[in-house]
């Protein structure tokens, strides 16, 4: 180590080179490189020497001994592949389709053609399962990615995503860097990371993304690696991504995970299961809300827990078990959304028919027309409405949460359509109470 320490030092001041600089350069940080210099700390790793390397600008037999040096020095055994995803559902239903596209996308076949890594946004409405999907392909893919798992939720839902930066330095920490070889810098973190991946093949899993830059900034460059993004959006700015809607289950594959999970009560009940999967939606989220609601109570039968739910007044309510509950999920997009948005989604669930279009929701909101579009539009893309051509779509469950928010938007005299995400302007939240429409 002191060998390699002593060169290190004599080539950066050969070259002129402070130990700022060269983290500059390399990648590295400046503790790092200091460490190395010292001969403290932990053998350099090939990839290291190699950045180093390169920074010194070091060709032929010098690059030769430079890196035959760092092999020298007795390695570290090194951390085991990264195993990082959540445990899977054992009940998976209904998404043997999705299931078994993915797996096509991941084959080594399909990504020989690409220079960069395979990447899927799995998307749709809130409580759908984009989450419970790319978890259980990523337990039967990882097989085929022998460098491990990385898997990170991005706080998408929450006021305050989680910088790239921090996701960035847990993978790279994950991956088997120390901390001092982590740079401070956002670019100098997406440089490492970027050097680091290139040649392994891992599974990435970027759960609840709130948006392209985030993706962006963690998406590995090798082609060997797959990466499954989920998010309410389809985050239509990133280029060279396969997409996935997902949407609710079919009527028969609702009915199956009730029976599953439920158990023998609800075979001996097939016409109430049947309508407590309509009654949810077949959203697997609120299915596994009643059907849990139902096994923690050994004594109810099925038609108990309907009878609770064809209340349209408390089912969301209703819809709650332990931790979680259906009125929290829907409200993590809702409190996203613009005003504008907002304000559609809780004027049209109440005084619009379920299935509507922009003139509607425009006469319904007091909106121009191209604004209304563009708040529908958004409610598509935060998982909220489903399109159906020109027209638009309310689930039940969205409808029922929707008409239960109090006002909180006060429509300006003045409307001057605008660009941006809901094509509105003069959106001032507020106290107050939502325009009447006549």
């Amino acid at each position: 180590m002191e060998e390699f320490a002593g060169r290190l030092a004599r080539w950066r001041r050969l070259r002129g080179l402070t130990q700022e600089r060269l983290a500059d350069a390399s990648g590295l940080s400046v503790r790092g490189i200091r460490e190395l210099e010292r001969g403290r700390g932990r053998a350099p790793r090939p990839r290291t020497a190699a950045l180093l390397a390169e920074a010194l600008r070091l060709a032929g037999a010098d690059r030769a001994e430079f890196l035959a040096l760092a092999t020298r020095v007795p390695p570290d055994a090194g951390p085991a592949p990264p195993g990082e995803l959540p445990p899977a559902i054992n009940d998976l239903t209904g998404r043997d389709g999705e299931l078994a596209r993915l797996a096509a996308l991941a084959s080594p076949a399909v990504n020989v053609r690409r220079p960069g890594p395979a990447v899927v946004v799995v998307h749709g409405l809130t409580g759908v399962g984009t989450t419970s999907l790319a978890i259980s392909a990523g337990h039967r893919l990882r097989g085929g990615f022998p460098d491990g798992q990385l898997f990170i939720d991005l706080l998408g839902g929450t006021p305050k995503p989680l910088d790239p930066a921090v996701a960035l330095g847990r993978f790279l920490r994950s991956l088997g860097l120390p901390d001092e070889q982590i740079p401070p810098t956002r670019a100098g973190r997406i440089a490492l990371y970027r050097t680091v991946t290139h040649d392994r093949r891992l599974i990435v899993v970027l759960d609840n993304a709130a948006d392209e830059r985030q993706v962006r900034s963690l998406r590995p460059v090798g082609g060997g690696s797959f990466v499954l993004v989920t998010s309410h959006r389809p985050l239509a700015g990133l280029e060279a991504v396969e997409r996935l809607a997902l949407g609710p289950l079919t009527h028969p594959a609702g009915r199956a995970l009730l029976r599953i999970i439920v158990g023998p009560r609800a075979v001996s009940e097939p016409d109430a299961v049947a309508e407590l999967a309509y009654l949810c939606g077949n959203l697997p989220l609120a299915l596994r809300i009643a059907g849990n609601r139902l096994a923690s109570r050994p004594s109810w039968s099925v038609a108990r827990a309907v009878g609770q739910l064809r209340d349209e007044g408390t089912r969301l309510s209703t819809l709650t078990a332990g931790d979680q509950s259906m009125a929290a999920a829907l409200a993590v997009p809702y409190g996203r959304l613009s005003p504008a948005a907002a304000l559609a989604l809780r004027r049209c669930a109440v005084l619009a028919p379920a299935d509507l279009d922009a003139a509607r929701a425009a006469l319904t909101t007091g909106l121009p027309e191209p604004c209304a579009t563009a708040a529908l539009e958004e409610l598509v893309d935060f998982g909220l409405l489903c399109p159906a051509g020109e027209r638009y779509h309310y689930p039940d469950l969205v409808r029922l949460f929707a008409a239960e928010q109090p006002p909180g938007w006060v429509l300006p005299r003045a409307v001057t359509p605008v660009t941006g995400t809901s094509g509105y302007a003069g959106q001032v939240p507020g106290p107050g109470v939502d325009p009447v429409v006549s």
